[in-house]
């Protein structure tokens, strides 16, 4: 009797340590909050080709969306509007500027206009207001509005305020009435930053932070409402409390460009910079963490979130491999996982419909 029992034992035992060892075997998948967003991310592959990202399960996995419409450019923008309608900008082809939109989550994907509608200029920025009402920036000091979905675009009268030699490459909304526009001029006596505002819906433009020693290069803008800014840039995030009138530096790295930003309420302010770094505050910019993710070597690009824990930073891993970075955290920062995905090159901006940018 005591024979069988300790063969029982053993059996038993056995058992345990096979699918203990199995277990570790496995891929190892992170415990995460029981919801699923779905979301878009877009940026260029090793061989020059624009590529469309999508998950479906909060970031862990993602999936190339393939339309050959994006070949041969790099797409720099993206706006989900929701699970199912997607705007995505990106570099010229065929003789004027890449605009595409899905209306059934990327099964298939449209490019809109044509030449006679949109100039030959790289799209570098986009906001959606609305399903109907978005915004486009990008090269040579170009700033349209569309309020039918895309089927007419207007070109924004601001050519007196900057060069051609203006490359545009992010737009922010506050309500109706107030956009905000950022970017680069280059010149015979070097760079500077640009910033234009509209107050009554793109009617009138102005141009803002000459007098604020702004840096030369610009990157993110997020509009919080019609008084308060942010806006990232070389080595710097600026804040304007008052609309625009006056500016002053929230932060200044030194070493690190700051590519995005994103706010995602009311305290907290999160940016996406160079030499695997990730800015954090809980104070609306008055002091600030630095977080390196578990990920050396990574250049990032985008960032978003849908509070101020649950956040999505894009990049590129600049080691030799060029490996596309998609991390996602769900207790703001202090783990990270890393979205599997086989491509090989710069992911330079995400979108999620649940998102506050």
């Amino acid at each position: 009797m005591k024979s069988i029992v300790f063969k029982r034992t053993l059996n038993f035992v056995f058992l345990i340590v096979i699918v203990s060892i199995l277990s570790s075997c496995a891929k190892s998948v992170p415990e995460v909050d029981n919801f699923s967003h779905v979301g878009w991310a877009v940026g260029v592959m090793e061989n020059n080709a624009g590529t469309i990202l999508h998950t479906f399960n909060n970031g862990l996995d993602w999936d190339k969306q393939h339309t050959t419409l994006a070949e041969g450019v790099d797409l720099f923008g993206v706006s989900a509007i929701s699970e199912k309608e997607v705007w995505v900008v990106g570099g010229k082809k065929d003789g004027f500027g890449m605009i595409l939109r899905t209306t059934d989550g990327g099964v298939t994907w449209q490019r809109v206009g044509d030449k006679n509608m949109i100039p030959n200029f790289s799209v570098f920025g986009i906001q959606a207001v609305t399903d109907l009402k978005l915004w486009v920036c990008g090269d040579s000091g170009t700033v349209m509005k569309t309020m039918n979905g895309g089927g007419v675009w207007t070109k924004m009268p601001v050519d007196t305020l900057s060069g051609t030699n203006t490359r545009f490459y992010s737009i922010t909304t506050s309500g109706e009435d107030n956009i905000w526009v950022i970017g680069t001029e280059s010149g015979s006596s070097g760079s500077q930053a640009v910033i234009i505002h509209s107050s009554n819906g793109g009617a009138t433009w102005e141009r803002q932070g000459q007098a604020f020693g702004i840096s030369s290069h610009l990157s993110d803008i997020q509009a919080i409402d019609d008084l308060t800014v942010f806006v990232s840039g070389w080595e710097h995030i600026y804040l304007t409390h008052d609309g625009g009138v006056t500016w002053s530096t929230l932060l200044t790295t030194y070493a690190n460009d700051i590519e995005g930003i994103c706010v995602t309420d009311e305290n907290t302010v999160w940016a996406a910079a160079s030499n695997n770094s990730i800015y954090h505050s809980n104070d609306m910019g008055a002091t600030w963490d630095t977080i390196h993710s578990p990920y050396p070597n990574t250049s990032f690009y985008g960032i978003t979130g849908i509070d101020n824990l649950h956040v999505w930073a894009t990049g590129v891993s600049v080691s030799g491999t060029s490996q596309s970075m998609l991390l996602y955290t769900q207790n703001a920062g202090k783990t990270w996982f890393y979205g599997e995905n086989e491509s090989r090159g710069r992911i330079n901006r995400v979108s999620f419909p649940a998102a506050v940018k």
